[in-house]
């Protein structure tokens, strides 16, 4: 019992299984055929809504042959659908390359759809599978999709692309101007056909817009020809071998497009042209690119030439566009500007066409730093070159003219005398009004010798160390000769009025205390002053008798007014006193 359960088991999983790979098998697609027969090409897929329903029986199914080859036969196919309310079909071929299309069968009559198919000459070679559609009239699916049949597309004709050495009519080609298109062509009478047949270059496949661009011989089987830019004036197209062939004894024509690429070429720039002058530069400094570049499509004016520089931090500068100089030349002046960075930069020229072709070419481009420049200075007022003597005790005020591409940041003085001592002194720069002062008191009477420093904001320094007429510039420091004996002057000059503050004290103390000092006696003053005196009075009195007989003479010679005889005897009382 327990037997013949497990063989009822496993014969229904040897039916699921069966039914799963028919499936599976019913629906492969190969993925390597042709990729040309397009979606374009196909109608839109019917998803309409589905309802459980028998399959269409086989017997049900005509197809007048199995081979069919591709222009000149047709295939036809004949359905029943008595068994369905259909209210139309739609056959499906599942093509050999994967793509799927649906075709609306016509209804004959007595429930029954036809529909002729007629391989084009981009239709894939090889079994093509073939499924049937029966719909009610509310596009509802009636049938399942299990019952299908298959027809094989075969060829007469063929052609290869000879670098290819590939037997495929639609072979994925692309050339380019200057290129040689090689291929051969492979027709055969097969069956009751008689081929001849003609090659012509064509820029489309629509007859109305068609241009013939040139014409092969006849019944050629292998050709070869360039690609220019006279015949093919438009790049980045589709282009055709029209062959046109006919059959002899039904008089059929028909045509076979077998497309190929005619692409861009993309623009060169010959590195080795590529220069820049001077090679390092400086910021704002100017700077000349030139390059030589060149197109096989279009003439170099109508190239876009530009030059995109980077800096170290990866910040993109504005593009610069290249100027045509004739010959294929190209340059332009540039300059880097003062706010970037110093340092290794990638240049990058890029060169497009009007085709939307592109290029480019990398280099480096170093950019180094201004050195700030010291104009002038001066000490106190007086140029630097000229020699200068301070008293000690006053202040040394350096004044700066100096500038810098980019910006100053620090001014250094440094001061070095006969000792081998320094004295530095650094500030940040603050325009024209910037001003060192350095104070003699701190510093020792010889010479100094200035050395000026200007550091920029990179910490590149420009100095003047060398030579007289600029730096070092000598300071003379002149000493005050008593600075080393004021103590001890000082210290006198104190004792001193000490000395005669106390003996003025003393003094009064002492005349306070003790009264007047008495005065010598009448007589001996007397004596001395006769003794020592007499001389002097004898002649002040003939002097005075003199005056006085001299103006009685004046008296009797003159009458003189009342007032003026007044005033001489006031004159004479005071000559007598």
């Amino acid at each position: 019992m327990k037997k013949n359960k497990n063989r009822s088991v496993t014969l229904i999983f040897l039916i699921v299984l069966g039914i799963f790979f028919s499936v599976y098998i019913i629906n492969f697609k190969d993925e390597s055929q042709d990729r040309y027969f397009t979606i374009s090409e196909q109608e839109n897929f019917h998803n309409f809504p589905t309802t459980a329903g028998p399959a269409l029986p086989y017997s049900a199914l005509n197809q007048n042959a199995t081979t069919v080859y591709r222009l000149f036969e047709s295939i036809n196919f004949t359905i029943d659908t008595s068994n369905f309310n259909a209210s139309y079909t739609i056959m499906q071929i599942s093509f050999r390359n994967g793509s799927l299309r649906n075709y609306n069968m016509v209804e004959v009559g007595n429930n029954k759809s036809f529909y002729e198919y007629k391989p084009r000459y981009n239709a894939p070679l090889g079994v093509q599978n073939v499924s049937f559609q029966v719909y009610h009239e509310n596009n509802t699916l009636l049938n399942a999709q299990t019952t299908t049949t298959n027809f094989t597309i075969d060829s007469n004709y063929g052609l290869w692309y000879t670098e290819y050495l590939d037997f495929d009519i639609f072979h994925d080609s692309d050339y380019y101007i200057g290129d040689f298109l090689s291929a051969g062509l492979t027709i055969d009478d097969f069956g009751p056909y008689q081929f001849w047949w003609n090659i012509t270059i064509v820029n489309s496949t629509i007859e109305l817009y068609q241009k013939n661009l040139f014409n092969l011989e006849k019944n050629i089987v292998q050709f070869t020809f360039q690609i220019e830019n006279e015949s093919f004036s438009q790049v980045n197209k589709i282009y055709y071998i029209k062959l046109n062939i006919s059959d002899r004894i039904s008089g059929k024509l028909a045509t076979v497009y077998i497309p190929f690429n005619v692409l861009n070429s993309n623009p060169m720039i010959l590195a080795s042209t590529v220069k820049f002058s001077p090679a390092v530069i400086l910021r704002t400094e100017n700077c000349e690119i030139t390059l030589n570049a060149t197109d096989v499509e279009n003439n170099s004016t109508d190239l876009s030439v530009n030059l995109l520089l980077e800096d170290p931090f990866g910040v993109n500068l504005p593009p610069i566009s290249l100027v045509y100089r004739g010959n294929n030349n190209f340059s332009q002046i540039f300059s880097i500007p003062a706010e970037s960075p110093i340092g290794m930069y990638r240049a990058e020229i890029t060169v497009e066409d009007q085709n939307n072709g592109f290029n480019s070419s990398s280099t480096f481009l170093t950019v180094e730093n201004n050195f700030p420049e010291i104009h002038s200075y001066t000490v106190n007022g007086i140029s630097m070159n000229q020699s200068i003597s301070i008293l000690y005790g006053k202040d040394i005020e350096f004044s700066f003219n100096v500038s810098d591409v980019e910006e100053v940041a620090y001014i250094k003085v440094a001061l070095l005398n006969g000792n081998n001592e320094w004295y530095n002194f650094t500030t940040s720069f603050k325009g024209e009004s910037t001003k060192i002062t350095i104070r003699t008191i701190e510093l020792i009477s010889g010479v100094w010798y200035a050395y000026i420093y200007v550091i920029d904001s990179d910490g590149a320094i420009t100095s003047l160390i060398d030579d007289y007429g600029h730096a070092p510039q000598g300071i003379t420091i002149i000493s005050d000769s008593l600075r080393p004996y004021l103590t001890w002057i000082t210290f006198f000059i104190g004792i001193v009025l000490g000395i005669l503050a106390g003996v003025g004290i003393v003094y009064k103390k002492f005349k306070s205390k003790y009264g007047k000092i008495q005065a010598p006696s009448a007589k001996t003053s007397a004596k001395k002053k006769t003794s020592t005196s007499r001389k002097p009075l004898i002649k002040k009195k003939e002097e005075l008798t003199k005056v006085i007989s001299e103006e009685r003479e004046l008296e009797e010679t003159k009458t003189e007014p009342k007032d003026a005889k007044k005033e001489v005897s006031k004159r004479k009382i005071k000559r007598k006193l």
